[in-house]
């Protein structure tokens, strides 16, 4: 029943919008992740480098460290580290084990394989951290015998927490024993980073962990050109399930059209939401600093991933305008004038009647050359009959 191939035809076309937007995503992500240089933008606009630091330093734990005069936590210490620690050295660090690990998942290496040497950042560290204890300590006043009383019952009391200098403390020495303290410390105990050492040292190495990791990751580049087949597939089952292969055509233009609109919607939802900063996909609870960030990231991201289906958006439009004029072209109908014709005039061929081989062509006929008359005789004139008079 016609009623029902129709109906057919509705469920495979809500099919094929769904295929092509699962597609045109899987196109977009594909391109935009398999390029090292995407992810280095996306993490660089952030503003992760200025922040993660930071975030590592308000995480390190001090709890069984008694012996140290010093406090990661103190503003004096991690001003320090900053200066020698500079988001641009973070960012050259991360891009190096993003370009490592992009040539591990392809295939290139058989494990990361990327070094990051941070031995001169540590001892600038620690040259900064003894500059600023013995600044700090020579500056500050003596204490009184009151004050030494009462600093003598605090226990392990922080340098950069002392409200005087006590007379027992020599500035030069303590800042040497600060150094010496950073130096030692647990904070980049190892300084050379590699993949071995990166994360946590009691489990396996992550590329140890998932091994498996570079098998899917080429597999999945493949994923578009097998959605691409079945889009392809749909489209032509929806072409030969209508009524008429016009009809078809159209039918899949018009869901070629609807899946263009919602692409545009996505994209317009995705910049209206990292402007609006009202959803968090991201919630660190040991770094409140690293939430915005890591936000913009996948805000960031998400927007140049967008950024492709604007290009596919087009496409699928000049592909829907295309089988629309296909579909008017094969549709043409005779003109009226014709179709007044009896079905055995329609039938016979529009041709003249005589035909002539090429040899019995006819050939053209002289005109008659006209023959000169011969000039008249002049004739006799009749003598004229006598009249009678009466």
């Amino acid at each position: 029943m016609i009623w029902a191939r129709k109906f057919g035809v509705f469920w495979l076309a809500i099919f094929l919008l769904i295929s092509v937007l699962v597609t045109a995503t899987a196109i977009s992500v594909v391109i935009s992740v398999n390029r090292p240089s995407s992810i280095k933008t996306w993490v660089k606009k952030s503003g992760v480098y200025d922040h993660v630091l930071v975030a590592v330093l308000n995480n390190t734990d001090e709890q069984g460290d008694t012996t140290s005069s010093l406090s990661i936590q103190d503003p004096q210490v991690q001003t320090a580290i900053q200066e020698s620690i500079t988001p641009q050295v973070v960012q050259n660090g991360v891009e190096t084990i993003i370009d490592s690990n992009f040539a591990w998942l392809s295939g290139k290496t058989d494990k990361p394989d990327f070094s990051v040497d941070l031995s001169q950042q540590k001892n600038d560290f620690a040259n900064n951290v003894e500059n600023r204890v013995k600044s700090f300590l020579t500056n500050l006043p003596a204490c009184t015998q009151q004050q030494t009383i009462a600093l003598q019952g605090q226990l392990n009391i922080k340098l950069f927490n002392l409200p005087c200098r006590p007379a027992n403390i020599n500035p030069t020495a303590e800042a040497a024993r600060a150094k010496e303290q950073v130096m030692n410390a647990d904070f980049l105990n190892d300084p050379i980073i590699t993949a071995s050492t990166l994360g946590d040292s009691s489990k396996k190495a992550y590329y140890v962990q998932y091994s498996n990791a570079p098998s899917i990751y080429r597999e999945s580049r493949f994923a578009p050109l097998v959605l691409l087949a079945i889009t392809v597939l749909l489209s032509f089952i929806v072409v030969i399930a209508s009524t008429t292969r016009q009809k078809g055509k159209k039918n899949v233009a018009i869901t070629l059209f609807v899946a263009a609109f919602l692409l545009v919607v996505g994209k317009v939802i995705i910049e209206a939401a990292r402007y609006s900063q009202k959803v968090t996909w991201i919630n660190v609870d040991f770094s409140k600093d690293l939430n915005k960030p890591l936000n913009d990231f996948v805000y960031i991201s998400l927007s140049g991933i967008t950024n492709i289906n604007i290009i596919i958006t087009v496409i699928l439009i000049i592909i829907g305008i295309l089988l629309i004029r296909s579909a008017k072209k094969s549709g043409v109908v005779a003109p009226k004038n014709r179709s007044k014709q009896t079905p055995e005039l329609e039938a016979m061929p529009e041709t003249n009647p005589i035909f002539f081989e090429e040899d019995e062509a006819p050939q053209p006929v002289a005109a008659p050359t006209p023959k000169p008359r011969p000039a008249a005789k002049p004739q006799p004139k009749k003598p004229r009959k006598p009249r009678l008079i009466q």
